[in-house]
């Protein structure tokens, strides 16, 4: 189920009670929050939610944010402008595949074929200070940060 909800600026509460409206019928449920205004829209399950409280997440300008709530629970927004409310069945959790062109996955670090880097070198086993290519900071250096 989608659905556009228009904030207003403050603190909007969103009932996700079980009706065909919110697509929750049971079960746990992942809401996608897409912001699709020019500035920052916080999210959170409780109404203390604002920027920098414990529990609200920012998100930003054309981004997402997956959310696992309850059916029944309440879902708070703060910010202004226009978010999309995606709801569906964990067992159809989108953005995932099984298969077919997203890919399959894996469950297996080794078998990753685009490992991260850092310097230039390939995270694979065990690499030290040294292998990463990383320089130990001299306290005088720390000091120079705080000046």
């Amino acid at each position: 189920m989608v659905k556009t909800v228009s904030l207003s600026g403050g603190v909007t509460p969103i009932d996700m009670t079980e009706d065909d409206d919110s697509g929750f019928h049971g079960g746990y449920r992942f809401v996608w929050i897409t912001n699709r205004t020019g500035s920052a829209v916080f999210a959170s399950a409780d109404d203390t939610c604002s920027a920098g409280a414990d529990g609200t997440f920012e998100i930003r300008a054309n981004e997402s944010l997956r959310m696992t709530l309850t059916p029944g629970a309440v879902l708070y927004l703060d910010g202004s402008g226009d978010v999309e409310l995606m709801t569906v069945p964990e067992p159809d959790m989108p953005f995932t595949s099984s298969g077919g062109s997203g890919g399959s996955g894996t469950s297996d670090y080794t078998a990753l074929s685009n490992k991260p880097r850092i310097n230039g070198v390939t995270l694979n086993g065990d690499k030290s200070f040294e292998n990463l290519n990383l320089k130990p900071i001299t306290r005088a250096q720390i000091d120079a940060l705080f000046e």
